[in-house]
């Protein structure tokens, strides 16, 4: 379900890369993370996605392309892990200062009427 979302969200650029001769699954690869859930494994786990697709592809190393909070769990990774199997990170709408705009609803919104919506996919 979730490569559906990713395909759907992001298909005219998955159509544009594989125009350029990125194929699926060839040259072209997904790593979609649990956004709602705790990060302290996402670089471990962008790490064997990484390992996964060098070893399908023979090749040295990989270029990231993030968007979003992707592209914070893409920086994560290269603090932890360096920058030996990565090529190039390109990275667009990453809120690397954290965001302004939740940031100014937070300070004007009164806490003791906040209600968080509930889901079981958090």
């Amino acid at each position: 379900q979730v490569a559906w979302v990713v395909q759907d969200v992001y298909q005219c650029m998955i159509t544009k890369l594989q125009s350029l001769g990125y194929l699926e699954n060839v040259l072209l690869f997904y790593y979609p993370y649990g956004w709602r859930k705790d990060w302290s494994h996402t670089d471990s786990d962008l790490a064997a996605k990484i390992d996964a697709v060098l070893q399908t592809t023979h090749m040295d190393k990989v270029i990231l392309m993030a968007h979003s909070t992707g592209g914070l769990v893409a920086r994560n990774y290269l603090l932890h892990y360096g920058t030996a199997k990565v090529d190039q990170l390109i990275t667009m709408g990453t809120p690397y200062l954290g965001s302004p705009l939740i940031a100014k609803y937070l300070e004007a919104v009164s806490y003791t009427h906040l209600t968080l919506p509930t889901s079981d996919l958090v």
